[in-house]
């Protein structure tokens, strides 16, 4: 669908968790380039929002396409869901579950 909504609202996941703050976020820049990419552009009750400079906004594009970071190249993944975050209105992506919830219920009642 290449609509750019996934890169425009990230929160990131790193090992301690979702990056609470600012000071947090300039540690990681230094350590991977990676977060050179990111541009905070709020902050809520989970942590830090970003939108990655790499897209183009006009042609919704990765210009880094080709070499663009592993969290990118996993998306959607379930860690999303887990951070609290929730896929985007309109997203070509979905979760879908393997077994319904009454079919594990009646999974673990055995």
């Amino acid at each position: 669908m290449r609509c750019g909504a996934c890169c425009t609202k990230i929160y990131v996941n790193h090992q301690k968790g979702i990056i609470k703050d600012e000071e947090e976020f300039l540690k990681l820049k230094k350590l991977h380039p990676f977060y050179t990419y990111l541009e905070i552009i709020d902050k809520d009750e989970n942590g830090l929002v970003f939108k990655c400079n790499k897209f183009d906004k006009k042609k919704h594009i990765c210009t880094i396409h080709k070499y663009r970071p592993g969290i990118c190249r996993r998306y959607p993944s379930e860690i999303i869901l887990k951070m609290n975050g929730v896929m985007h209105e309109n997203c070509g992506y979905s979760f879908k579950p393997i077994d319904s919830f009454s079919e594990i219920l009646k999974k673990m009642k055995k």
